[in-house]
């Protein structure tokens, strides 16, 4: 039988995120405590930091500045062990939106800079998986050519066999 209970804090946290969108601010944040709760129970800490980083975007959202980032930073705290790179981003991203919009631009350029710094993480690792497997389908092609060329030269040899016993079996 399936059991959904583990999918359960992904779902909470999307449809917080939607309640958030439609600034529905009573029950995104519920939606996304929910969401974090069950992810605890569960010890799913990637779903934990998800759910951190919608609920602190809600407050964002909401203009509870000190809310967001103290959630934010608890979001950081759970992911950066994780190397959650795209939470640790959003969690970067909205430090320094809220800190701009507090006027601490001291603490809105630290975290833009590490934003920049964990944007150009991520587009290192993709950059690194797509030129992985780039490197992969290469070898792959490489082979199958070896292949290919081995099974033509078996062909030209079994072609001249037969040719030898012809030519054999005629002067015979």
């Amino acid at each position: 039988a399936y059991d959904d209970t583990e999918d359960l804090p992904y779902t909470l946290n999307y449809i917080g995120r939607v309640y958030t969108r439609q600034k529905k601010f009573d029950e995104a944040p519920k939606t996304h405590k929910e969401a974090y709760e069950h992810a605890r129970k569960l010890d799913t800490r990637l779903d934990m930091t998800q759910s951190l980083v919608g609920l602190a975007q809600t407050y964002l959202e909401k203009k509870d500045l000190d809310a967001s980032i103290t959630t934010f930073r608890n979001a950081l705290e759970v992911g950066i062990p994780l190397n959650a790179n795209m939470e640790i981003k959003d969690a970067y991203q909205g430090l320094a939106l809220a800190y701009a919009q507090k006027k601490d631009f001291a603490n809105a350029f630290k975290y833009q800079d590490l934003l920049l710094t964990i944007k150009d993480t991520i587009y290192n690792i993709n950059t690194d998986k797509k030129l992985g497997t780039l490197q992969f389908t290469f070898d792959l092609e490489k082979k199958e050519s070896q292949i290919s060329l081995l099974t033509k030269d078996k062909e030209i040899q079994e072609k001249e066999l037969e040719r030898q016993k012809l030519v054999r079996n005629g002067f015979v």
